[in-house]
């Protein structure tokens, strides 16, 4: 029986193709693996990040309209006025295209009032900060204690016992009283910037 000779460069050849596999196999298989995973991992926090980031904003918009329910309760808000909306264009056979229109106004019309009262309250503030500042600087003329200083900014805003005192000096009342109260300084402070739609007051 003849014997198999295998000719010395194929058997090279196969030798070299089958190191290569092996280390393939223990060094960069499992590397493309934890890069694949890291990749994945990372794919799925950025996209964690962006749900949660219209929420944010959402909590923020609430709380600079002085509105006090959360993003979930004010989303079943605008999905009632679209439902709302829907109803009544069914309830007077209006077109299809008519529907959809009011499916959508219902949807839209909270946002609207949402950003109408915002910009209301935003108007309100910066009308009164002048007066504010004035009564900030008299009252740290006198006393570095921040609390009494709010105080004294909100009493220049709307006197003590005002019926119908103005927004700004409800909201620098709260941040004073909540300092007063042992709460934290940086969190009243930050609470007020997230309250106060002014540009000028969060800064």
């Amino acid at each position: 029986m003849p014997e198999l000779s295998i000719p010395i460069p194929f058997a090279a050849i196969a030798t070299g193709l089958y190191a290569g596999w092996l280390l393939w196999v223990i060094f960069v298989r499992q590397r493309v693996a934890a890069n694949r995973d890291a990749a994945l991992t990372e794919r799925m926090l950025r996209t964690t990040e962006q749900q949660a980031q219209p929420r944010q904003r959402m909590d923020e918009q609430l709380a600079a309209a002085g509105v006090s329910i959360t993003p979930a309760t004010f989303n079943l808000l605008r999905l009632a006025c679209a439902s709302a909306g829907l109803l009544a264009a069914l309830i007077f056979r209006l077109p299809l295209l008519i529907l959809a229109a009011a499916a959508v106004a219902g949807w839209l019309a909270p946002l609207a009032w949402l950003n109408q009262r915002r910009k209301a309250r935003e108007l309100s503030i910066d009308d009164d900060l002048p007066a504010a500042l004035s009564g900030l600087a008299a009252t740290l003329a006198m006393s570095q204690n921040l609390s009494e200083a709010l105080q004294g900014a909100a009493d220049a805003v709307s006197p003590p016992g005002d019926e119908s005192p103005r927004l700004l000096a409800l909201e620098l009342r709260r941040t004073a009283a909540l300092m007063v109260s042992g709460g934290d300084v940086a969190i009243a402070l930050q609470d007020l910037q997230k309250r106060s739609p002014s540009p000028t007051l969060a800064m």
